[in-house]
């Protein structure tokens, strides 16, 4: 009896660790889109999430970063970020707050895919990068840019892109090689990914401080 107990409590308490973690979770992803869009210049919107994300972190188990990298695998689109890469607070003119994906291939490479609304013209951007697991964070380089030069093929999403691209089944106006953001290098300290939510820091070589992006998963074509 005494075990049967002792399981059943067990059993209780996963249970509301489960709901509490999924009680953070909703928390943060509304936090984030009530910020869509919005620059972080102060740091005070990144701030405002660093007690959920330890509340989030003392209800999950630690992972390695080797681990952290598998879960990142797929693809995600931006809930929120403070859209700017040049620790500036400043958002890139035209980017659309809500057409912002990573595509992670298990393979080493990445792509970012967004939309820039310019002069009336909806164009695609598709930025191209490698990445290599180290033991505290996931090292990146920029390796490809360019626009679409085409719609979203019918049935697709933005999120397919990156596939469809590497399968030889989109036209691409590729920048020189010798212009940024190609060859600028940085690092993801990936914090928290499961099947929905995925948390991380990005930072770039030679500028300070870190970034914070918060991501939700979405499906799309295997990369």
């Amino acid at each position: 009896m005494k075990k049967y107990l002792f399981l059943f409590a067990v059993t209780l308490s996963l249970s509301a660790m489960a709901q509490d973690l999924a009680t953070v979770k909703t928390k943060i992803f509304d936090l984030a889109k009530s910020y869509s869009g919005q620059a972080d210049p102060d740091g005070s919107k990144t701030k405002s999430f660093e007690p959920l994300i330890a509340e989030l972190l003392a209800l999950s188990p630690s992972r390695t970063m080797q681990e952290k990298a598998a879960a990142a695998e797929g693809a995600w689109k931006q809930v929120w970020g403070p859209y700017s890469y040049n620790n500036s607070g400043a958002a890139p003119s035209g980017l659309d707050p809500d057409n912002i994906f990573q595509v992670i291939s298990a393979k080493g490479y990445y792509t970012n895919v967004g939309i820039y609304d310019i002069l009336g013209l909806h164009l695609i951007g598709i930025l191209k990068g490698q990445y290599s697991v180290a033991m505290d964070e996931i090292n990146v380089e920029f390796k490809q840019s360019g626009l679409l030069l085409e719609a979203v093929p019918k049935g697709y999403s933005l999120a397919d892109l990156p596939a469809l691209k590497e399968q030889g089944k989109l036209r691409l106006l590729e920048f020189p090689k010798f212009l940024p953001p190609v060859g600028i290098k940085g690092a993801l300290l990936e914090v928290y990914e499961d099947e929905d939510l995925r948390i991380t820091y990005g930072k770039q070589v030679g500028q300070p401080g870190e970034t914070l992006y918060i991501m939700e998963r979405v499906q799309a074509l295997p990369y």
